[in-house]
């Protein structure tokens, strides 16, 4: 009979052939499932590959056309900038053109400003000569009108100092004549105080007349 040991490695070695036996049956598999998906992969990935290069032929063809389109635009744009900045020149020709008739004018305009001002200092010069002389006459006319006014105010002082004294005459000969105009007055009364007895004796003389 076979001893425990023995049979112990005996069943060691099927075991482990077995377990080989699936290991391998199982890695063959793999093996196969790997290979097959593998194949996937590789279409999958052609595929893409003829995709991206379909997509890398389009977007290069846009490209291209964009490029042409830009192109195109560019070169517009540079013609107009062109005409653009001829105009410019133009413009600058045009502005140092009026710069310099502007400035022309100007100095035109300063040497009239100039002889305007010569021409002004000399009126004002004559002008103030003039009124020096207008003053210094003034001056003289306000000493001869003081001079007037100091005798006029003597001839008024004298004048009025005749007044005073006609005032006193004629207050004189008004209480005068007053007086006299008086003394007539009762004169006069005494006489039509006559002239009235004796016409209330005639009256009475009538009345006792008439009985």
């Amino acid at each position: 009979m076979l001893s425990k040991d023995t049979l112990k490695t005996i069943v060691k070695k099927v075991t482990l052939e077995v377990i080989y036996e699936a290991i391998e049956e199982r890695t063959a598999e793999l093996k196969h499932q790997l290979n097959d998906r593998t194949e996937e992969l590789k279409k999958d990935i052609a595929e893409l590959r003829d995709k991206q290069e379909t997509d890398f032929r389009y977007l290069n063809q846009r490209i291209d056309k964009l490029d042409q389109k830009l192109d195109t635009h560019i070169g517009q744009v540079r013609q107009e900038i062109g005409q653009t900045n001829q105009h410019i020149d133009k413009l600058d020709q045009k502005l140092d053109t009026h710069i310099s008739q502007v400035r022309q004018e100007i100095g035109q305009t300063n040497q009239r400003i100039d002889t305007l001002s010569q021409k002004l200092d000399t009126h004002i010069s004559q002008v103030r000569q003039e009124i020096g002389q207008t003053n210094q006459r003034i001056d003289t006319l306000s000493q001869k009108l003081d001079t007037h006014i100091g005798q006029v105010r003597q001839e008024i002082g004298q004048t009025n100092q005749r007044i005073d004294k006609l005032d006193q005459k004629l207050d004189t000969h008004i209480s005068q004549v007053r007086q006299e105009i008086g003394l007539v007055r009762q004169e006069l009364r005494q006489e039509i105080g006559q002239v009235n007895q004796r016409l209330d004796t005639i009256l009475q003389i009538l009345a006792s007349r008439k009985e």
